[in-house]
């Protein structure tokens, strides 16, 4: 389909709405504690040119070191994340809006991806709007990209890599270079997620499409060849890793308990239960009016295609996954917004307001007015208290020990920091000048440095201090089920100590 003037007003629209969503109160509150690890991780590629898990005088590491490769190199995560926010630090300074920017303009970008991708997939603009709608109106998927974090960069990598798939499909030129360069761009955003998607689309090929397998079999060999290095590298580190946090990949006990709790987030989160009775008044309505609701030829290959990426999604993150975690499917998020796009068109064929009714309902199960309510107010949570007072109370010698969220003091400070996931120099720690044991325990290490600072330090030598933030779990998490849309009133309040003697 040829671009037209309602593509472009379409666009300019989703744009709009996009960067309000996106980038308004962007800043508001601090990084929380992965947020701070990756943009202290790409702060360091400033100064050394590779990202690495100190600088200097803190360590970024969250596991003991067990995920560093020689000299310090970061290996938990693929490079590219990394690289994009060092150069936004490189040209704006690094802070809080700008640790976020790279990634929320991704989301923008996202939105318009989903649109050119839905217009194709289906053959229809309304489609292409209403899936991009249905993603826009995802607070779950808002909230991901408003985050200094990979999601938004590998969400937009999986459309990519779809759209150029399709693409080559259709013996478009230069198809096949842009499915291979998308996929490699995609590996090093997030190996897990190219790995499964490459995978899917094989299968999809293999089933629908056999004389184009070769091309993504050909793709995926060469996007392993140029990753070698990287997968050799990662392989050691994240066996060290999962022995480090008590899980054992592939473990086929846990499985079937991993894809309920997943396939839960789903319908929980994204795809809201009343719509699947979508379905059942399409196939109602099949008989009498066939003609306006068959399907071009190649629709139901297209549509699964995103079927088989959403079940090995699941059934590959059941095996490798170590938790349940929501970030662990945001890829998803996309995904079932192109089939309920698919759906709501074949509604709207039936009767316009099926397809309102479908709309309505999802919007409804959207906290649509809580995230208003947070992008309308300031937040306040325990890391914006305890980095404002030790910029304003701490000297430049002197040092902290904090069980929990360590790197937005890292971050935010020039403090040497002694963390309860990184649980380095504990002599040190237990003498440091500002002890702050937070209410929360939210993992075994930081449990652990809080029992040893507890019982290793003398708290006759320390005054401590109640400041008026409260001392929640996380600064605030991805993750819909922790996620706070406003200041937490009805919590204890955050405790530092200060050494007098």
């Amino acid at each position: 389909m040829r671009m037209t003037r309602f593509d472009y007003i379409c666009i300019a629209i989703l744009v709009l709405f996009s960067i309000f969503a996106m980038l308004v109160r962007l800043g508001d509150h601090c990084l929380w504690q992965d947020e701070a690890e990756t943009a202290l991780i790409s702060k360091s590629v400033l100064k050394y040119g590779i990202p690495k898990a100190t600088d200097g005088l803190n360590s970024f590491s969250q596991l003991h070191g067990h995920e560093l490769g020689p000299g310090g190199v970061s290996l938990s995560q693929t490079w590219l994340p990394y690289y994009l926010i060092a150069g936004f630090f490189a040209l704006f300074g690094a802070s809080t809006f700008v640790a976020r920017l790279p990634f929320a303009l991704l989301g923008v970008g996202t939105v318009v991806l989903i649109y050119f991708l839905g217009r194709s997939l289906w053959n229809s603009r309304r489609a292409g709007m209403l899936s991009a709608l249905l993603l826009l109106s995802s607070v779950p998927f808002l909230i991901l990209v408003r985050q200094c974090r990979y999601y938004s960069a590998e969400m937009f990598g999986c459309l990519l890599v779809f759209l150029a798939y399709f693409r080559m499909l259709e013996g478009r030129k230069r198809g096949f270079a842009l499915f291979t360069v998308a996929s490699v761009l995609l590996f090093h955003t997030h190996y897990m997620h190219c790995g499964i998607t490459l995978v899917a689309l094989a299968t999809h090929a293999l089933i629908f499409q056999r004389g184009k397998l070769k091309w993504v079999l050909l793709t995926s060999v060469i996007t392993g060849v140029l990753c070698l290095p990287w997968i050799i590298g990662v392989a050691g580190i994240n066996d060290a890793c999962a022995r480090e946090m008590g899980y054992i990949p592939f473990d086929l006990d846990r499985v079937p308990q991993l894809i309920s709790m997943l396939s839960s987030l789903i319908f929980q989160f994204i795809v809201p239960a009343p719509l699947l009775l979508l379905p059942f008044a399409i196939a109602y309505k099949w008989r009498e009016r066939r003609k306006q609701l068959i399907p071009a030829n190649d629709t139901l290959s297209k549509a699964a295609a995103l079927g088989l990426f959403i079940v090995f999604n699941i059934l590959i993150l059941s095996l490798l996954s170590p938790d349940d975690q929501f970030r662990r499917i945001d890829v998803l998020i996309p995904a079932f917004c192109l089939i309920l796009a698919l759906m709501l068109e074949m509604s709207a064929r039936i009767h316009w307001g099926l397809m309102l009714i479908g709309l309505l309902l999802y919007a409804n199960a959207q906290p649509l007015r809580h995230f208003a309510h947070e992008l309308t107010h300031h937040y306040r949570g325990p890391v914006d208290g305890i980095v404002d007072y030790l910029n304003h109370h701490a000297r430049p010698t002197d040092t902290v020990a904090i069980t929990y969220e360590d790197m937005p003091v890292k971050f935010y400070t020039r403090l040497r920091v002694f963390g309860g996931l990184s649980q380095e120099n504990l002599e040190d720690a237990a003498k440091a000048d500002w002890i702050v044991i937070r209410k929360y325990s939210v993992c075994t290490q930081d449990r652990d440095f809080k029992d040893y600072l507890l019982h290793n330090v003398d708290w006759s030598h320390y005054k401590f201090i109640r400041i008026d933030y409260p001392d929640t779990p996380f600064e605030n998490r991805e993750d819909p089920r922790l996620h706070y849309y406003g200041t937490v009133e009805n919590e204890d309040r955050v405790l530092i100590s200060r050494r007098t003697h």
